[in-house]
């Protein structure tokens, strides 16, 4: 009965607005003035102390319903943002040449990713105003999943010294792609250098991998890149059989090595030069 009351009261608040809860503090209030005219002294008492459960019940799934319809308007908003600036990178010229990509991928052993993402850039147009990411899993996840993902953004001297943060949004697309748009803080002009540093938490990006599927960790990028470097770092004590994709060996522009980490776990190094563009390149790892 109880739960049925506060659905009730949740909805009606919903829809009512702040004008709901003051009838809502009156009623109340004069349902209690009134049992205790009627019952007498410990009638006030309960009455009086309903009142004020209620009163405190209302005003917080208001409050909750209006943090929720903010919660949304911000989703719709940081969407259409990054849409728009997505359609904006793929119709005008790629804005940057990417002197050198480097990925470090460190999986766990539940699937969860650690991911440092280094870029050192060109600006090739006029002015730029973003630089746009895309990203997603091998694997389609549950929403559960994205609340999850943690996104940090910095910006990189030349000599790769971390400075302070950048402004980014991200939005998902219907296939658990990351879509993230990091903002600079004024137009860039033709010529300069960009360094920024991303690092990404993702819970459950390798599950598949963990539970003895394969799984691809791949480049498809869409601007000019000289060099580029991803680098897998397995679970403790895990090994890996691995393929090239969009590529055979030996091939004088793209290689992979395996050898070990700082701390000890088996790693995979894709290493590319004069990446092409709209073409995944890569390789595929599969747990031993």
């Amino acid at each position: 009965m109880l739960k049925s009351f506060i659905t009730w009261l949740d909805e009606y608040l919903a829809s009512e607005g702040s004008p709901a809860l003051v009838k809502a503090i009156v009623g109340i209030m004069g349902f209690a003035a009134l049992s205790g005219a009627i019952l007498g002294g410990t009638a006030v008492r309960t009455g009086a102390l309903v009142a004020v459960i209620l009163v405190m019940l209302a005003a917080l799934l208001l409050v909750f319903a209006d943090r929720r319809n903010l919660k949304q308007d911000s989703d719709l908003y940081r969407g259409l943002l990054n849409q728009y600036c997505e359609f904006l990178a793929d119709r005008e010229d790629p804005g940057v040449h990417v002197n050198n990509w480097e990925q470090i991928t460190t999986i766990e052993s539940n699937g969860d990713i650690r991911e440092i993402i280094r870029l050192h850039a060109e600006v090739t147009t006029d002015k730029l105003f973003f630089l746009s990411f895309r990203s997603g899993p091998g694997w389609k996840q549950p929403t559960k999943y994205r609340k999850k993902v943690r996104v940090a953004v910095r910006g990189l001297s030349g000599e790769g010294v971390r400075g302070t943060s950048w402004t980014w949004t991200h939005s998902w697309n219907a296939e658990s792609k990351l879509y993230v748009v990091c903002h600079l803080d004024a137009p860039v002009p033709l010529g300069s250098k960009i360094h920024l540093e991303m690092e990404r938490q993702w819970p459950g990006k390798c599950l598949p991998l963990i539970r003895g599927k394969r799984d691809k960790f791949c480049f498809n990028f869409s601007k000019p890149t000289d060099q580029a470097r991803y680098v897998v770092v397995l679970p403790e004590s895990k090994d890996a059989y691995y393929d090239p994709i969009g590529f055979t060996e030996p091939n004088t522009r793209f290689s992979i090595t395996q050898d070990r980490s700082p701390d000890g776990r088996a790693q995979f190094t894709f290493d590319a030069a004069d990446m092409p563009l709209g073409r995944q390149v890569g390789m595929r790892l599969e747990l031993k």
